[in-house]
């Protein structure tokens, strides 16, 4: 369930919307050390650093390497006219940044997977730990922030929507149409499933798609 952006002294990163975060400007920020055993992925036991840093190749070839540090995440109203409230959350800071994450617009990810499990990385045999942190949509139920597991995404020409805990259709061409609410089968390695049964694509010969059914 990561959420990785752009901080400051990276070495490789490309041109973003927004600038590096800064986190000498955050007086609850703190990085993580290599025995943490609450991200996903695990920390790097091979680095030689005392802090707990990531890798994370994505299925198009593109890939993060980073630290993580924990701080207040804080999310905004829908107008951005306001700070709700905050959520003390593990984050990724990317040094490096390679592939579509290099040249895309948005700063970083911002990951919804539910953290049953995850691959643990190191020494000798791969294996799975249980991990002690929640991820975002539960820490938000938990603090009563919310008042359902639901999220949504909603993606247009200039950018997108993303809404946590509720059903919201006054974005919509149509807001009379009733929203659809699919159920999520939780996976053992914390992915979303949901069934198919068709898909749709345009006719403009000039669309790019990846289908990546594997990226957290």
């Amino acid at each position: 369930q990561s959420i990785i952006f752009t901080c400051l002294f990276c070495t490789k990163c490309g041109q973003h919307t927004n600038k590096l975060f800064d986190h000498r400007e955050s007086s609850s920020f703190h990085i993580l050390p290599k025995d943490a055993t609450f991200t996903n992925p695990a920390c790097l036991l091979s680095s030689k650093s005392e802090n707990c840093e990531f890798s994370i190749q994505y299925n198009e070839s593109s890939s993060y390497k980073g630290y993580y540090f924990k701080d207040l995440l804080w999310l905004n109203n829908e107008d951005n006219s306001e700070l709700l409230f905050p959520i003390d959350q593990v984050m990724g800071c990317a040094i490096e940044e390679s592939g579509e994450l290099f040249k895309q617009k948005a700063n970083g990810v911002f990951g919804l997977a539910s953290n049953i499990r995850s691959l643990a990385l190191g020494q000798g045999p791969m294996t799975y730990q249980k991990r002690q942190s929640e991820d975002i949509i539960e820490s938000l139920k938990k603090s009563n922030k919310i008042s359902s597991f639901i999220f949504s995404i909603c993606l247009g020409d200039e950018g997108g929507k993303l809404q946590l805990g509720n059903e919201n259709n006054s974005q919509h061409l149509d807001n009379s149409l009733k929203v659809l609410v699919k159920p999520l089968l939780i996976e053992s390695d914390g992915t979303y499933n949901i069934l198919i049964n068709s898909i749709d694509f345009s006719n403009d010969s000039n669309l790019k798609i990846i289908i990546d059914k594997r990226t957290k």
